[in-house]
């Protein structure tokens, strides 16, 4: 490379230059000297320092881009994470609400379930305990010779639940077995001939007219007969004014010849259109 030797215009030092540049300062005065004329290295170096600015502004906007898009990619797989993430969490959520829904609804149903079994258990046992208390207690008025007492608690030996027809059936035999044993012993100690015997059977005074029924009831010396309309809808062969059943304290099956308190309180049930 050639060195020029020339002096600075503005301070007159003398300064030297190497051949390829077109301009440089005083190294003196600090002052910018530009040469006339451009020699051709100095061209190709101006050349290459623009080609190099070029490239070095060109790969700076690459670089920028690249990293611009990789930012960009970076955020958009960050943001695609949080969605992934946030709808999971949701699926969880929903799942676990959906669990506790399905849980709450078996769990409703069970309880509904052993309510609806449980209510009928309870109240019969409920029932079927009083029955056996109020048993006792008859039990023990007929081993007191107290038949009054025992033939009233006989007669409520009723089992008025709905739940269980058999429990029913069961309790309406044993307030007919009990009321006939209490009959029994009232007529085995019948000391004042209160006993008279029913004027028929009960099977044969069915489907006669109440009125004649009552009559005799009444002739045969019972002095508490009652009428009544049946609950029973009349049937096809059921006359009007005719009887359904009779009980004698309580006991709706008799014979002709068993014998009962004149006092006791008869019933004549019978059919009728309203």
């Amino acid at each position: 490379m050639k060195i020029f030797k020339l002096d600075c215009p503005y301070c007159g030092a003398n300064l030297e230059c190497k051949d390829g540049l077109d301009s440089f300062y005083c190294m003196y005065c600090g002052g910018k000297v530009m040469l006339e004329g451009m020699s051709k290295d100095a061209y190709i170096a101006k050349v290459k320092i623009k080609k190099m600015e070029h490239d070095l502004e060109a790969a700076t906007s690459y670089y920028n881009y690249e990293t611009e898009m990789k930012n960009m990619e970076y955020e958009h797989e960050s943001n695609l994470k949080k969605i992934e993430k946030e709808h999971e969490k949701l699926k969880i959520q929903t799942n676990h609400k959906q669990t506790i829904i399905l849980i709450s609804i078996m769990f409703s149903l069970v309880i509904i379930s052993l309510i609806g079994l449980e209510i009928p258990f309870f109240v019969s046992r409920a029932k079927v305990h009083s029955l056996e208390k109020l048993e006792t207690e008859i039990m023990q008025d007929i081993a007191d010779k107290d038949y009054d007492s025992a033939l009233f608690k006989a007669n409520q030996l009723y089992y008025d639940s709905d739940w269980s027809s058999k429990e029913k059936e069961a309790w309406d035999a044993k307030r007919e077995n009990y009321i006939g044993i209490i009959l029994d012993k009232k007529r085995e100690n019948d000391k004042k001939g209160i006993f008279i015997p029913a004027p028929d059977s009960s099977d044969n005074l069915e489907g006669e007219k109440y009125t004649k029924v009552k009559e005799m009831f009444t002739s045969a010396g019972f002095t508490n007969v009652l009428v009544k309309k049946s609950s029973e809808k009349k049937g096809l062969f059921d006359w009007k004014n005719t009887v359904e059943h009779i009980t004698i304290s309580g006991k709706s099956k008799f014979e002709a010849d068993e014998t009962f308190d004149k006092e006791s309180q008869v019933i004549i049930y019978y059919y009728s259109k309203e």
